[in-house]
């Protein structure tokens, strides 16, 4: 799939063919990904509803939304929480 693009086709003013070319050639390196592991969010059992929920609980959840006053994160109660 790699093969077939054109360096010269993503060309612009902030990337020049060189450095276009330099990216598409490490694309091609599987395995060669610097960045750690993905470790994805996995929900609590038992914990279903918003009633579930008790006060200085731990779980983990997912970021769904940053705000200025704070983060939405879904804990697998069906509505994210703001922390």
């Amino acid at each position: 799939l790699l093969s077939g693009l054109r360096a010269e086709d993503f060309v612009d003013a902030s990337f020049g063919l060189p450095t276009v070319r330099d990216i598409l050639a490490e694309m091609q390196k599987p395995g060669r990904d610097p960045r750690p592991t993905f470790k994805t969010a996995s929900f609590a059992e038992g914990i279903d509803a918003i009633n579930d929920l008790k006060p200085g609980m731990s779980l983990e959840g997912t970021v769904t939304n940053v705000a200025a006053f704070g983060a939405f994160v879904d804990v697998g109660v069906h509505q994210d929480g703001l922390v």
